[in-house]
């Protein structure tokens, strides 16, 4: 019986303690806004998003490219007309503010000074290498600033100093990556 009210006591002034505490939470201030641009969100499809380091936001969608300044949008024209209209699935910012867009099996790169973009078709690339098809579908960077494109079965990894392509090839489907860590000269991925 003093065992019960000993836990009873203990109880009532662990609540009594509680009960007399201020709760404070922590006060976000985050600015939340809706970007209702008509002519990038007619089919309410995003498919990747990235800002670069002057702050235009570079939006890839279903029906293509399109670069939004906070006020107006523009759609994007990846050198060609045949890039217009297609699916962009990936856009990454590197380390040093380049800007990388992923359309299936071609990737584009922006160059800074001229806001032209260069074009790396990995079909013409690794010709006959290949054992399936490349869809790029993410893109990221190891700790040397080389840049790794994932494909269902493929990464392929762009080496910043000697401007070159490696593709390694894999039995196993890597599709369904939800994030890819890379330190100390390792790819984490998570599926």
């Amino acid at each position: 019986m003093l065992y019960k009210k000993q836990n009873i006591l203990f109880l009532f002034f662990i609540i009594t303690c509680f009960i007399n505490q201020d709760v404070y939470s922590q006060n976000l201030d985050y600015n939340v806004s809706e970007i209702t641009i008509d002519h990038i969100l007619y089919n309410n499809s995003i498919t990747a998003i990235e800002q670069d380091s002057l702050g235009f936001l570079w939006i890839g969608t279903l029906r293509g490219l399109f670069k939004y300044d906070g006020i107006t949008s523009e759609r994007v024209n990846l050198l060609d007309e045949k890039y217009f209209l297609r699916k962009i699935n990936a856009i990454y910012r590197d380390k040093n503010n380049n800007i990388w867009i992923a359309l299936d099996n071609i990737v584009f790169l922006l160059n800074k000074s001229n806001l032209q973009f260069s074009s790396f078709d990995f079909n013409s690339i690794f010709k006959n290498k290949t054992k399936k098809a490349i869809k790029i579908f993410k893109i990221s960077e190891d700790d040397l600033g080389n840049i790794l494109f994932f494909s269902s079965f493929h990464i392929i990894k762009y080496n910043i100093k000697s401007n070159n392509f490696e593709i390694f090839y894999f039995e196993k489907s890597f599709f369904s990556i939800n994030s890819v860590l890379t330190k100390d000269n390792r790819i984490i991925l998570s599926f």
